[in-house]
C-alpha cells in the first residue's frame, strides 16, 4: 500500500512569482497584496475568456 502511494504520480503545482519593481507602476501604492491579487486573477479570467 505504501509503495502505491509512493509511486503515484502527483500533479505538478505550478508557482509563480512576480516581483513588486515589475507591477508597481501598474497599481497604487494604498492597494494591498490581496487587492492586486485579485485585479490580476480577474484580468486573467476576462482574457482566458476571450481566447
Amino acid at each position: 500500500m505504501v509503495r502505491l502511494i509512493l509511486a503515484e504520480e502527483k500533479p505538478k503545482e505550478r508557482k509563480v512569482t512576480i516581483k513588486g519593481d515589475k507591477i508597481n507602476r501598474y497599481f497604487p501604492e494604498e492597494y494591498s497584496n490581496d487587492d492586486i491579487e485579485g485585479i490580476i486573477i480577474q484580468l486573467l479570467e476576462e482574457w482566458q475568456s476571450k481566447q
